[in-house]
């Protein structure tokens, strides 16, 4: 998950290089709620919103590295290797989403 904020120069999301999971988290990181990001303007907490990084890579390359583990035992191999390397690489993305969601519903 990626924290962001609009910056008040460009109107364009700039990213905050900081690890949150809810914004108390930046409370305490930033002993309070505000802070300044490199453009000079101060920002509040409630400003920092999250995006998650999802991609469709993850279900793929979940897919296919459990096809290629899963060729070790034959087609059905192949098969059900495939169905549980998706089934992991889409659960790390609706991983992502919750915890993108969690931090944006945070005060």
């Amino acid at each position: 998950m990626k924290l962001y904020v609009i910056s008040k120069v460009t109107g364009y999301k700039t990213y905050v290089n900081v690890h949150a999971n809810v914004r108390n988290d930046l409370r305490v990181r930033f002993s309070g709620d505000w802070f300044t990001i490199h453009d000079g303007y101060n920002y509040h907490v409630n400003e920092v919103y999250a995006e998650a990084e999802t991609k469709v890579a993850n279900t793929s390359a979940g897919a296919i590295l459990g096809g290629i583990v899963g060729l070790l035992g034959g087609p059905l191999g192949l098969l059900i290797g495939a169905g549980i390397g998706a089934a992991v690489g889409n659960s790390s993305d609706n991983n992502e989403v919750q915890r993108t969601n969690t931090f944006n519903n945070s005060w």
